[in-house]
């Protein structure tokens, strides 16, 4: 693995420069309004002006570039999204100096890595947490790790050794043990998932969590953003994810999109 760049970190202060944001459907805001003045590209990707990137921008006082893409994994941080019956988004980090050095980098992604929507679907068609799907995950674990070392290793060699603070998020749960009272239950948004399943499904979300923590660690120039959402899940009276029969099963809404912006915000010292 690279060996990280002693650059060291502190805050933003207002006005200082452009601010580029990362990473799959989440940093996108898929599932809310469209930006206006929406692009192909904006609509390809699901971006949206609810997205907690321009929450940050916005307290931040920074110029945002917004190229987050819905689908998009680690990977396609580094190497071109492929995107069915449409053309390819280009690697997400060849925007990052573009118009020069930015002040800030934001990045959600992982999730995509994983499966780990594929899982929670499979939990509620299927049975989910078996030995083999455990095994899978932990696998893609390994491979989340590499890509994401590879992320950091390019941004270390763009920018001559000296990065620009980047923030990486980690995900929330959007279930929870209150699943499991059917009396807490909306139109039983999740009547087909066992106790089992969402103790598995729960320690998967830490697992990722804990993976990307470990990476972002290693790099001075970068920090990590928890992102907590216990008592607002699916199953909640005030849930901060989008209901199975929305738009974007699962995904925040824009509420949950400002309590993202406020862990990155958090992170930066501010």
């Amino acid at each position: 693995a690279p060996r990280p760049t002693n650059t060291g970190i502190s805050a933003l202060q207002p006005n200082t420069g452009r601010y580029v944001a990362m990473g799959d459907s989440i940093a996108a805001g898929l599932g809310l309004p469209l930006v206006s003045s929406t692009g192909s590209r904006d609509r390809l990707c699901g971006r949206s002006a609810e997205a907690y990137p321009y929450s940050v921008a916005q307290s931040m006082q920074v110029e945002l570039v917004h190229v987050a893409c819905s689908g998009a994994t680690a990977g396609d941080l580094v190497t071109p999204q492929g995107i069915n019956n449409a053309p390819n988004p280009s690697r997400q980090i060849s925007h990052i100096f573009a118009g020069g050095k930015p002040a800030l980098i934001s990045v959600t992604a992982g999730a995509n890595d994983t499966g780990w929507t594929k899982f929670v679907y499979k939990c509620y068609r299927y049975t989910c947490g078996t030995p083999t799907d455990t095994t899978i995950f932990n696998g893609t674990l390994v491979l989340l790790q590499v890509k994401l070392h590879a992320f950091f290793a390019e941004l270390q060699l763009r920018s001559s050794g000296t990065p620009p603070t980047t923030v990486m998020t980690g995900y929330y749960n959007p279930l929870s043990a209150q699943c499991n009272n059917r009396n807490n239950l909306s139109n039983d948004r999740t009547e087909k998932l066992t106790t089992a399943e969402l103790i598995w499904l729960q320690a998967s979300v830490q697992a990722l969590n804990q993976t990307i923590e470990q990476v972002v660690s290693q790099y001075s120039f970068a920090r990590f953003a928890a992102v907590d959402f216990t008592g607002h899940d699916i199953c909640s009276t005030s849930p901060w994810v989008q209901g199975l029969n929305d738009t974007a099963p699962l995904h925040p809404t824009a509420e949950g999109q400002h309590i993202i912006a406020r862990s990155v915000l958090t992170a930066l010292g501010n």
